[in-house]
């Protein structure tokens, strides 16, 4: 049995496209059902890809056991605790390499296999009518989430590693790398426009704290900065509809956390203004696309690849960044600078006070959503001019850094 997922364009969705399941060449209605249904819900494409991945491998694992999945649910029979068991071991390991999978992974497929097994269990419960078939099949469907509940816990121990960014040392040198100028040897990439699209692109991440995403989504009308030298200047991220995005890629970029506005020094103002008002316009077609960061090839938005290929180039040419850089380390790099700046700015703060303000600016930086009820006794207007002034003063330090090893 061939089991694939298709990412398949939906014309009627603004051309998105939507990964599904093809078994033997024919497509899976069940799991397309259970995709559709969590895209009405309004679900990322990169979660339905996620899943439709993990649905996948309970297929698999449903072949290897000579399991039917739809026959077995269609009758209301459950899956059994041994079975359930044998699932919990297919799920631990890479299919690969035999490691043992971090503790996330497992737990992403437990539950996505969880919601789609309940997905379909509902489904075909929905079409009894005899009320003691009905309570049969609830009893069934209870006794199943049991078992699922006591084996949802990884069988080993987690192997998740802290989320660290640069060493100071290495950062100093990664912003000395990407220096756009022409003279810089040390830069791995051809081209002024590919150098100063880089350096830009980069620099939102690891001096705004951006993820990926957030990053290949910012448009042009999402920069304010212009202005006089003291007025505020920043970017936006905005958290819309990936299918009306019009993102002509077949990967549309993800936005996972909440909008909001990053605040620019004046020297980051200046750089994304060159880049915006003199480079940008060199590349092929600009005013077809109002994303700022474009393809040399095609003058489209960048492709969700490119920032980590740019990266390996990089790496390829400085391999003391092997391993040490990706673009979530850029990110992680900006959160551990937040999480030092903070601890020094709050000293004056009784330790209990001190982890609620510094929790609410650092969700508010990070885009997260409020993880504690403190978050609701700062108005969102303080949270936000706070956590301007601290972008600016870590901005101007790193900056400064840079310009101290010229």
């Amino acid at each position: 049995m061939e089991i694939k997922v298709v990412k398949t364009k939906f014309s009627m969705l603004n051309g998105a496209y939507i990964s599904l399941l093809l078994i033997d060449g024919a497509l899976d209605l069940s799991s397309a059902s259970y995709l559709m249904q969590r895209l009405d819900q309004g679900h990322p494409l990169k979660t339905l890809e996620a899943e439709a991945k993990v649905i996948k491998q309970f297929y698999q694992f449903c072949h290897s056991q000579n399991i039917h999945p739809a026959s077995r649910f269609s009758h209301l029979n459950r899956l059994t605790t041994g079975e359930i068991e044998s699932l919990t071991a297919f799920y631990s390991v890479r299919k690969d390499t035999g490691e043992i999978v971090a503790s996330s992974t497992f737990k992403l497929r437990w539950t996505v296999t969880r919601k789609f097994i309940k997905f379909l269990w509902d489904f075909y419960q929905s079409r009894v009518t005899s009320p003691d078939l009905l309570k049969a099949a609830q009893i069934q469907l209870g006794g199943m989430e049991k078992v699922f509940i006591i084996h949802g816990k990884s069988p080993y121990r987690s192997t998740n590693k802290d989320k660290v960014g640069l060493s100071p040392e290495l950062r100093a040198e990664f912003l000395d790398i990407i220096n756009p100028v022409k003279e810089n040897t040390q830069n791995p990439w051809k081209g002024e426009l590919v150098r100063w699209r880089n350096y830009c692109l980069f620099l939102t991440m690891i001096l705004g704290g951006n993820r990926k995403g957030e990053s290949l989504g910012l448009q042009l009308n999402n920069f304010n900065l212009v202005g006089p030298q003291y007025s505020r200047k920043y970017f936006e991220i905005v958290k819309g509809d990936q299918l009306k995005s019009g993102y002509p890629r077949k990967e549309v970029p993800s936005v996972k956390t909440n909008g909001r506005q990053i605040d620019l020094s004046n020297d980051l103002a200046a750089i994304f203004e060159y880049f915006i008002t003199e480079i940008r316009p060199k590349f092929k077609n600009p005013k077809k696309s109002t994303y700022v960061f474009l393809s040399l090839r095609d003058g489209l938005p960048l492709s969700v690849i490119t920032p980590n290929e740019s990266l390996k180039t990089l790496i390829k040419k400085h391999p003391q960044f092997e391993k040490l850089l990706t673009p979530h380390i850029l990110r992680n790099t900006f959160h551990d600078l937040l999480s030092e700046k903070l601890d020094s700015t709050l000293d004056a703060h009784g330790p209990i006070a001190k982890q609620g303000v510094k929790t609410t600016l650092q969700e508010y930086a990070g885009g997260w959503s409020p993880g504690s009820s403190m978050v609701h006794k700062y108005p969102k207007g303080s949270i936000q001019r706070r956590v301007g002034e601290l972008h600016l003063a870590l901005q101007n330090k790193i900056l400064e850094e840079t310009k101290d090893g010229d």
